[in-house]
């Protein structure tokens, strides 16, 4: 049992003096007692919009468990669960907790002591049940681990490559930071450990992510990384028991597709079995990387020529090497003149207006993966007077206009043909480059936007089929409200991340997070990595720890991972933010910032 500095010296001293001795004890961290949680072992928080758990004695299966884990192109198969029933479970509500809605949880006590709000310092699910081999040899020497929770299958990818998210969570943050009581947990790909941090890599536990012991203090390892929640050091602004989190952290690798592959899950108490660790794993992320399909265009032949109002016959197909061959709405067929023309391996056309058409066949596999095909045909004037195109005009709002997501934003525009005058109704359509269809006529509002930059894009179409566009920008914004309490910000599906320290605001208020598309550009900036953090006036009383993620894959030619840091644009120069840190096992630059403003990723020299 650990006593913690939290008890008064003289109940200790009183103890001490009776000949109480400790079954567990630390030369590097005070004691503190060990709660066994039974009382908390509840299917539901007390606060509704907070964590809900449901474990194995509830009605969920090891094999529900793995199903909820896996997602697009993976089979899952011979599902096996060691441990304690209380141990493993299903939760949900977790998107402003953990960074996603729900999932598996693995725990070294009980999944149900993971509610909020943090209202104990040592909360303990004692299980009785042994460690495992593995993960002693994770934790350093004699360091034996108790109540394991393991959760193994075989499955099989479509793809060479798997990934998932995760986030770890413990009751032995802070004060038991670098010291034996190491509580760990492992992800092990065909017997190959993903649940690593760092460059060179090492397992993800309570020693190797963390902001010290006392908190804040060094040494310590990947702060960048951990989101603080316990009770004696400024924390429980989250909505969870737990004292200490990671971040949404991603592990990834290489497997041997269209095979079997194992998968093993393991957490477990490391020194004793007090204070529960548990991690969260997100539902449907266990995936694969899908490969994009081709599309070829048979029939008719590039620069082919036909006369206005002849039947045009079009023939193509699409291949994916997961799906195989795509049919019907899978293949879409378009013109730069007269949009959408078809769709499926082959169609024929009379309607195609008179000039030169690029001609797309758009292939979609099953995970929204394209690939396209183009050819150019030619439709001669039939010796008639050749119709007008119409004009359209987008008069609301404002190119470039910025609005926060779920806000209602209101759309205007014209269209006027030579033949047919006003162009109303199913003749004005509106259209987004992220999201598709948003609206038709003159005017409507929507409030349905995603995130990102937008492309807005009023097609007017004549009864004779000739179009004409226009075209703006418009920029949706994430935003929450904040208070002197702190938290956390997880903008852009947690692309930006910001945690806000209690006492840093000093009054409410709403932090927005935009792209930042028109961002001067400077020598080394990473292309559409500006955001801008608002509003303009928002300045920290201390500093936030603001992360931004990036995409390996997407690096310009010669720049590596371990180059990049942070940068502000001070209104004239973008200048580098002291102490900017790459995490390149999680892919994530991170700073301290003091206020609100434009901040991008740069590569800067070795």
């Amino acid at each position: 049992m650990r006593w913690s500095s939290k008890i008064m010296a003289g109940t200790v001293l009183a103890m001490v003096a009776a000949g109480c001795s400790s079954e567990r004890k630390s030369l590097t961290a005070p004691e503190k007692p060990a709660r066994h949680g039974s009382s908390r072992q509840v299917s539901v928080g007390a606060d509704a919009a907070g964590l809900s758990t449901q474990d194995l004695t509830q009605g969920v299966t090891a094999s529900q468990l793995a199903q909820t884990l896996a997602g697009a192109g993976v089979t899952v198969s011979n599902v096996t669960y060691t441990g304690a029933d209380s141990a493993a479970g299903t939760f949900s509500g977790g998107t402003d907790i953990v960074g996603f809605e729900s999932g598996i949880i693995l725990s070294s006590g009980y999944i149900s002591n993971v509610i909020g709000p943090n209202t104990i310092g040592s909360v303990t699910g004692s299980n009785g049940t042994p460690g495992d081999a593995g993960l002693d040899e994770l934790t350093g020497a004699g360091n034996a681990t108790q109540d394991a929770a393991i959760l193994s299958f075989d499955f099989v990818p479509d793809g060479d490559s798997v990934k998932f998210q995760y986030v770890f969570a413990s009751d032995e943050y802070n004060e038991y930071v670098n010291t034996e009581y190491n509580d760990v947990f492992a992800f092990y790909v065909n017997g190959k450990n993903c649940a690593l941090v760092g460059d060179p890599a090492v397992p993800v536990t309570i020693n190797t992510i963390n902001n010290g012991n006392p908190f804040g203090s060094t040494p310590n390892s990947h702060p960048e990384l951990y989101r603080n929640n316990d009770l004696e050091d400024g924390g429980a602004t989250i909505n969870t028991e737990m004292d200490g989190l990671t971040k949404v952290l991603t592990c990834s690798a290489a497997v041997n597709p269209g095979v079997t592959n194992t998968m093993r899950l393991a957490i477990a108490d490391a020194s004793d079995d007090a204070f529960d660790s548990n991690v969260f794993l997100s539902a449907k992320s266990l995936t694969v990387k899908n490969q994009p399909p081709t599309a070829a265009i048979s029939v008719p032949s590039t620069g082919d020529s036909f006369a206005q109002g002849a039947s045009v016959s079009f023939a193509g197909s699409g291949t994916d090497a997961e799906d195989g061959s795509l049919t019907g709405s899978s293949l879409v067929w378009s013109s730069s003149k007269d949009g959408q023309i078809g769709t499926g391996t082959s169609f024929s056309t009379s309607g195609l207006s008179v000039g030169t058409h690029t001609i797309t066949l758009t292939a979609t596999d099953s995970k929204g993966a394209t690939g396209t095909a183009s050819i150019q045909v030619t439709i001669e004037s039939g010796g008639t007077s050749e119709n007008q195109a119409p004009t359209v005009s987008i008069t609301a709002p404002a190119n470039g206009f910025e609005v926060l997501q779920g806000s209602s934003l209101a759309f205007t525009g014209s269209g006027n043909d030579a033949e047919d005058g006003a162009l109303t109704g199913g003749s004005l359509v509106w259209t987004s480059d992220k999201d598709g269809q948003i609206g038709t006529g003159t005017s409507f509002s929507t409030t349905a936007l995603s995130l990102g930059v937008h492309t807005i894009t009023l097609t007017g179409k004549d009864s004779q089929g000739a179009t004409a566009t226009a075209t703006i920008a418009v920029n949706v914004g994430y935003s929450k409200t904040m208070g002197p309490d702190g938290g956390d910000v997880c903008a852009v599906g947690c692309q930006v991340l910001i945690f806000i320290p209690k006492g840093a605001l000093a009054a409410q208020t709403t932090v927005t997070v935009f792209f930042a598309p028109d961002a001067p550009s400077g020598e080394g900036m990473i292309p559409g990595s500006a955001r801008t953090v608002g509003p303009a006036d928002l300045s920290f009383v201390t500093p936030a720890d603001m992360g931004m993620i990036y995409d390996p894959a997407t690096l310009p030619s010669g720049v590596t991972e371990s180059q990049l840091r942070l940068f502000r644009y001070n209104g004239t120069s973008w200048e580098p933010i002291s102490g900017s840190v790459v995490n390149t096992g999680t892919h994530v630059v991170s700073a301290f910032i003091n206020s609100g403003g434009t901040y991008a990723i740069f590569a800067v020299e070795d």
